[in-house]
């Protein structure tokens, strides 16, 4: 097994075409691999006085037939046979049919898409944490 460990002090704010430093979020991240898993574990903090209105993850993948499951999707045909997420509020599978999901290799079969808004975030600091096995 393999860990990788890094905190963040500020994140890039998005919208622009250069990076610019947005300092009303900090974040840890511990990444964790291992043979046919990757897990990704954050613990986001808002600055004083700041309130996260909402938080978004999309995870796309060339996996297909996906069946949703208790915290997670099972996908039947691909290299990605599972992917979980918790924090993120609630998590869906659909068709990756946005021109976004296109790569030099072919479209993406499907895009896995969470939320969670300002009314579930009641917490100083966020725990978010996603999975996913492979073959």
């Amino acid at each position: 097994m393999t860990e990788v460990r890094w905190h963040q002090t500020a994140l890039d704010r998005m919208g622009g075409n250069d990076a610019q430093l947005d300092t009303r979020v900090s974040i840890e991240t511990h990444y964790r691999f291992s043979p046919g898993k990757i897990e990704r574990r954050d613990r986001i903090v808002p600055a004083e006085g700041v309130k996260i209105g909402r938080i978004d993850m999309e995870f796309a993948t060339f996996s297909g037939d996906p069946a949703k499951q208790p915290g997670g999707v099972r996908f039947a045909r691909g290299a990605v046979q599972r992917f979980v997420a918790s924090g993120y509020g609630d998590c869906d599978a659909q068709p990756a049919s946005d021109p976004v999901y296109r790569s030099p290799t072919g479209p993406f079969s499907t895009v896995v898409k969470c939320s969670r808004f300002a009314a579930e975030i009641d917490s100083r600091a966020i725990a978010t944490v996603w999975s996913l096995s492979y073959n």
